[in-house]
Formats: structure tokens, sequence, C-alpha cells
């Protein structure tokens, strides 16, 4: 009985953690604020924000510019703000953090 919870337990916390969400997209334009935090908003999908405190701001920061000046598609991780959807927007939020970029091509 105790094995048969367990398990339960373990595929209910799987499911729960599906709010990391692999989105790609252009970038429209980037805003830096006066606290160094970037606003990005990419064509079709929610507002993207990237803290100065990220390991990797200024990578990604470079990247981000460098997509949107040439016009390609950035691959990136980001969490859409809700506990079981996994999809790239949401209606109830409007400022994803960005976790880091896959791929721009």
């Amino acid at each position: 009985m105790k094995n048969l919870i367990l398990i339960a337990l373990l595929l209910l916390a799987g499911t729960a953690q599906a709010k990391f969400v692999t989105c790609k997209d252009q970038i429209e334009s980037i805003t830096i604020l006066a606290d160094g935090t970037a606003r990005i908003w990419p064509s079709r999908y929610e507002e993207i924000e990237l803290l100065p405190t990220h390991p990797e701001y200024y990578k990604n920061l470079g990247i981000l510019y460098s997509a949107m000046n040439t016009g390609k598609t950035v691959v990136y991780t980001s969490d859409n703000g809700e506990t079981y959807s996994n999809k790239c927007r949401d209606a109830n939020e409007t400022l994803f953090p960005l976790f880091s970029i896959l791929r721009v091509y």
C-alpha cells in the first residue's frame, strides 16, 4: 500500500513541474530598464524577462540582440507561469523569466 501511494505521489510531482517550456520565436525588440533588467518581446509569444543576476546575462543579451538584428529564430527555455501547462503563451502571466538559450537559426 505504501509503495502504491509513493508511486502515485511521484507521478503527480513529475507532472507538476511542467511549467518550464521550450519555445522558439523571433525577437521583435529588447528594452533595458534602469535596474538592468532586460525585457524581450518575441514576435508571437509572451514577454520575456532577463534579470541582471542571471549567470549568463551578458552572453544571453548579446545572443538575443544579434538574433533580433539578423531576424533569426531563437529557441529558448522559459517559465510559462503555469503549473500544469506546457504552452509558450499564457493569458494570466505576461512576463516569463528566461532560463537559457538553446539555439539560434
